[in-house]
């Protein structure tokens, strides 16, 4: 084989490996915090430290969804109900949606009994 074909070789295998790691970074974070308001009166969560939440979780673990490097879509998109089941999508409510992801990784935290309180996400 000569050098020129090998050279090629080696500029392809390089580009297939950098390639989906570059898309991937291409994707928007998003903003650092956000408020995520259900419409249930007084329970919205004020201030979502979304990039603090990044920096431990992959965004599929909330975004379960989100097609692979897609922007994910806001969760009442899919969850149009706060409560039922949502008839247009099969979804389950905002709340138990949102409980479900958060609560589980919340309760794990011993060591941060503040962020096992509700307080904490919805404010006073």
């Amino acid at each position: 084989m000569s050098m020129k074909i090998r050279y090629r070789l080696l500029v392809l295998a390089c580009l297939l490996l950098v390639l989906p790691l570059a898309l991937a970074a291409a994707v928007d974070p998003g903003p650092a915090e956000l408020s995520i308001d259900s419409n249930a009166k007084g329970k919205a969560v004020k201030i979502f430290k979304h990039h603090e939440h990044q920096k431990r979780m992959k965004c599929v673990d909330c975004h379960h969804a989100t097609e692979k490097g897609k922007t994910p879509r806001s969760c009442v998109t899919c969850h149009t109900d706060v409560k039922n089941r949502s008839t247009k999508t099969g979804a389950p409510g905002f709340k138990k949606a949102y409980h479900g992801v958060c609560l589980k990784c919340h309760k794990t935290h011993k060591d941060k009994p503040a962020l096992r309180k509700c307080k904490t996400c919805h404010g006073k």
